[in-house]
């Protein structure tokens, strides 16, 4: 197990989080694929979980608000930063839309949901007692992020303006992709930026690590013969950056396991037929969080 003992550094990617239909049925899902465990859960905090490798914390997980329209069943992806407020003017002067203005999640921190100028969706999140991911590099913990945007290039321009990003550029022919380092950041890269397929909407998508890509896929086709609907459990799997096969790698999980699509484009490793995408993250006006005290170890929920 690899703790992390530190927040994430400012512009990194710190925490996600996912709104599901059926809560039962997304933990077994994912018990059963990643091996997660879960915590909280509690009506106060508006039934928000968290999900947890050897009580480590790496993702949330929520019900829709009572009473309010169903959200879409895709993970949100949500950005450190040292200051919310000024944050969110930083976005919105750079051409990106709010969704949800800052709003304090008792001492755990504040958070804010966005969208980039070409309609990719996305949080920030400004640590207080909840530090974000305190798990990394092991199964069951985010492997890698990426924000797949409209405009290749204005997408750079945005997210090197609002939180500091340098590149390493690896588009190749038609694919645009570039792998992206926020200041200060450790490790290999911090998150990647790509150009969506013609006919798709942006979005920010999340991969997972497994310790075994063939199996993690056979246990994701298991749930979903089980369920009756082969179409109910979607992942793509991929080797990991380091480009190990097969033994070690990851899985994609876009969304809930109950509305999962596949996604499949603008990346090297990437050999699914292109398929249209019928929704984007974060392109519906945001409410209110479900609670002011959340929970300590997770942002919140809009």
């Amino acid at each position: 197990m690899t703790a992390r003992s530190t927040r994430r550094p400012v512009g990194a990617p710190g925490w996600i989080d996912i709104s599901v239909t059926d809560p039962d049925r997304s933990k077994a899902f994912y018990r059963e694929v990643l091996g997660w465990d879960y915590t909280g859960g509690q009506e106060e905090f508006g039934g928000y979980l968290n999900a947890t490798v050897d009580g480590l914390a790496v993702a949330g997980m929520a019900p829709p608000m009572e009473g309010m329209p169903e959200p879409p069943h895709e993970w949100t992806v949500y950005l450190v930063v040292a200051d919310a407020e000024a944050a969110s003017r930083a976005v919105t002067d750079a051409g990106g839309t709010t969704l949800m203005s800052p709003v304090s999640v008792g001492p755990f921190g504040t958070m804010a949901l966005h969208a980039d100028p070409t309609g990719a969706g996305f949080g920030l999140w400004q640590p207080g007692s909840h530090q974000g991911f305190e798990a990394y590099d092991v199964p069951g913990a985010v492997a890698w992020t990426e924000a797949m945007v409209g405009d290749f290039d204005r997408g750079r321009r945005f997210y090197a303006d609002v939180f500091g990003w340098t590149y390493e550029d690896l588009s190749e022919g038609d694919m645009r992709y570039a792998v992206a380092r926020a200041p200060g950041e450790d490790r290999s890269g911090t998150a990647g930026l790509g150009l969506v397929g013609a006919g798709e909407g942006p979005y920010w998508s999340v991969v997972l690590q497994v310790a075994d890509t063939d199996e993690a896929v056979a246990r994701v086709r298991d749930d979903g013969r089980r369920s009756g609907d082969d179409r109910a459990f979607r992942l793509r799997a991929r080797p990991d950056r380091r480009g190990d096969r097969p033994r070690r790698g990851a899985v994609r999980a876009d969304a809930a396991p109950d509305r999962l699509r596949p996604r499949c484009r603008g990346r090297p490793t990437c050999r699914r037929p292109r398929r249209r995408r019928t929704s984007t993250p974060g392109s519906r006006p945001c409410r209110r969080p479900r609670s002011p005290g959340a929970s300590p170890a997770a942002p919140g929920r809009c």
